[in-house]
C-alpha cells in the first residue's frame, strides 16, 4: 500500500497529479506579476478558484530531478468539493459521495476508493488530501490553520522577489514540521480572474519536487464526476 500511495503522490506532484529547470519558460502575454494582481484586501478577485463554480485546464507536470518524467492531462475542479484529474494512465476523482484513484502503473490494477465522508480518516496520506491540493492552487494571500483527520496543518503565505520577479510562496506545515513548499511563479487571467500558471512544488516528506504548468483554462457551471462502473477490482481504503 505504501508503494501505491507513493505512486499517487508522484501523480499529484509528479503525478498527477510541471517545464522548466535550467531553462527559462516562455512567457505568454496574459501572464501578470503578483504586484499587478487585484488588491490583497479582496481575496476573491485574486483567487479565481474561489470565485468561480467550475474550472478546467490542461496540465503538464515535470519531475524536477528527472525532467524527462512528464505527465500531461486534464484537471477539473467544481464547487463545492468536486475534482477530477485524468490522463491516459491515471484517474483521480472526488464528488459528494466518493474519493477514488487508479493508475495503469498499479500492479495489480486496482481502483482505490473511500466514501467522501471517510476521506480525512482514510489510509490515504493526509498531505495528499484534496484539501491540500486546493490550498496549493489558490492565490488567496491569507494564512490558514486546519485539521485533516487527527493531524494539524498550517499554511503560511508570503511574496518574495527572486531575480526581479515577484512570486507567491506557500509553506504548509504538518504538526509544526515543514511538509510542502509551493512557489507560484507565473499567473494568468481568465475572464478577469487570476489563476496560477507555473507552480513549483517541493514535497519535502517524500523528497519529491515537480513543476506544474496549467493552460487552456475553461470556466463554466458546476459539474460532478462519478466512478465508472467497470470490471476493475475496487479496494476500500477507509480505516
Amino acid at each position: 500500500m505504501k508503494n501505491i500511495l507513493k505512486i499517487v503522490l508522484l501523480i499529484f506532484i509528479s503525478i498527477l497529479l510541471m517545464l522548466i529547470f535550467n531553462k527559462k519558460a516562455n512567457t505568454p502575454s496574459n501572464i501578470v506579476p503578483f504586484e499587478k494582481l487585484p488588491p490583497n484586501q479582496n481575496p476573491e478577485s485574486i483567487c479565481g478558484f474561489e470565485a468561480v463554480d467550475y474550472f478546467e485546464c490542461d496540465f503538464l507536470i515535470q519531475n524536477a530531478n528527472f525532467p524527462f518524467v512528464k505527465q500531461k492531462g486534464k484537471m477539473y475542479i467544481s464547487k463545492p468539493n468536486n475534482m477530477f484529474i485524468k490522463n491516459s494512465s491515471l484517474e483521480i476523482g472526488l464528488n459528494k459521495d466518493y474519493f477514488w484513484f487508479w493508475s495503469k502503473h498499479f500492479n495489480p490494477k486496482n481502483l482505490y476508493y473511500c466514501k467522501a465522508s471517510d476521506l480525512e480518516n482514510s489510509r490515504l496520506k493526509k498531505s495528499l488530501s484534496p484539501i491540500i491540493f486546493k490550498k496549493i492552487l489558490t492565490l488567496n494571500p491569507n494564512d490558514d490553520e486546519f485539521k485533516i483527520g487527527n493531524e494539524n496543518f498550517k499554511l503560511a503565505t508570503n511574496t518574495e522577489k527572486i531575480k526581479e520577479k515577484t512570486i507567491i510562496v506557500k509553506k504548509i506545515y504538518k504538526n509544526n514540521d515543514l511538509a510542502i513548499e509551493v512557489f507560484i511563479e507565473e499567473f494568468q487571467v481568465k475572464d478577469g480572474k487570476s489563476f496560477p500558471k507555473k507552480i513549483r512544488i517541493n514535497w519535502l516528506e517524500e523528497d519529491l519536487a515537480s513543476i506544474w504548468i496549467l493552460s487552456n483554462i475553461t470556466l463554466g457551471n458546476k459539474k460532478e464526476w462519478k466512478i465508472e462502473e467497470n470490471n476493475i477490482n475496487k479496494i476500500d481504503i477507509s480505516n
